[in-house]
């Protein structure tokens, strides 16, 4: 999966067991460069239908603020919500989405809000596109934390069920 926005490319790239996250952004003198890249072991559960696993702000490149991850199979769509009246749609394919904001300023004032849809348009999920969720926490079958490192668990004795990722939505 992948999205480009003039002078910024953001791209997931899937192994059998890892994903690949990239962010690109050209910069003034001509040339591409890479600003941020991380892997993650694609686990076969999220922490409700949308998990962030790559998010930031290009600053001075531009002011385009991205995020990326995984969504079940129950996502059809997802938008990022400036707050602003200003709504950037994300590219939902495989099980992974990705999106690109013009406003580079949501991360720095943890504005930006990822809203994600079902196929008949019916609001899942409404969470902060940039910060942790305090309290929210998710477990696979087995009882097993299902949370990313920048969802800290809080409150195990409540944990919500996890949900499964296949790589196949979209």
């Amino acid at each position: 999966n992948h999205v480009e926005s003039g002078a910024a490319a953001l791209v997931v790239y899937q192994t059998r067991s890892d994903l690949l996250y990239c962010t690109m952004f050209h910069f003034e003198d001509g040339n591409w460069g890479t600003t941020a890249m991380s892997t993650l072991e694609a686990t076969r559960w999220l922490p409700g239908p949308v998990s962030v696993e790559i998010a930031g702000s290009s600053g001075s490149l531009g002011d385009y603020t991205y995020a990326a991850g995984r969504v079940s199979e129950r996502v059809a769509e997802v938008v990022l919500d400036d707050g602003a009246g200003g709504r950037s749609q994300a590219k939902v394919t495989r099980g992974t989405f990705v999106v690109f904001s013009l406003d580079g300023s949501l991360t720095a004032s943890g504005a930006g809000t990822l809203i994600a849809y079902d196929a008949d348009g019916v609001e899942l999920v409404r969470r902060p596109g940039f910060r942790p969720q305090p309290g929210h926490c998710y477990v696979d079958p087995a009882g097993r934390p299902v949370n990313p490192a920048n969802e800290p668990i809080t409150d195990e004795g409540r944990c919500q069920p996890a949900e499964p990722w296949t790589g196949r939505s979209g």
